[in-house]
């Protein structure tokens, strides 16, 4: 069998080819409007104590304060949401609809506390893109337990 490198382009002119490009097409443009998607608001989150306080850091790109919510759960856990709801219309050259997209994005992540929570009052900022959440540690006396 002879096998010839020349007609091996021929295989994708004609009907094989209009269904290559078309995958081609779809997916390409498909992709523009998908990059949202696949980006992470909560890009990094570190926990850290200090003499009085436990830290929890964020960083949160592209998120305005409104998108933030920080909530303090039982057993010493605090829970930071940022939710995102975006809407993409496009139209063509006579003003109609030809794509509306509408989406919403929520990312939650769960940060255990290396100690139990104080009384105190928990305060939190967001500036250039980085979330401070200052929790007061309570105050444990070491006790010694008696053996039975």
């Amino acid at each position: 069998m002879d096998f010839n490198k020349k007609n091996l382009p021929d295989l994708f002119q004609g009907s094989v080819g209009d269904l290559i490009k078309s995958f081609d097409s779809f997916f390409n443009e498909s992709m523009k409007y998908a990059g949202h998607y696949f980006s992470q608001p909560i890009s990094d989150l570190t926990c850290y104590e200090t003499g009085s306080n436990m830290v929890i850091e964020a960083e949160l790109k592209n998120c305005r304060k409104e998108q933030i919510q920080i909530y303090m759960l039982r057993n010493g856990q605090v829970k930071v949401s940022v939710e995102n709801i975006s809407s993409t219309t496009a139209k063509n050259d006579k003003d109609e609809i030809i794509l509306k997209n509408q989406s919403v994005q929520k990312v939650e992540r769960i940060v255990v506390l290396p100690c139990s929570p104080g009384t105190g009052k928990i305060k939190a900022t967001f500036k250039d893109g980085l979330l401070r959440v200052i929790i007061p540690k309570r105050e444990q006396a070491e006790t010694i337990i008696e053996i039975d």
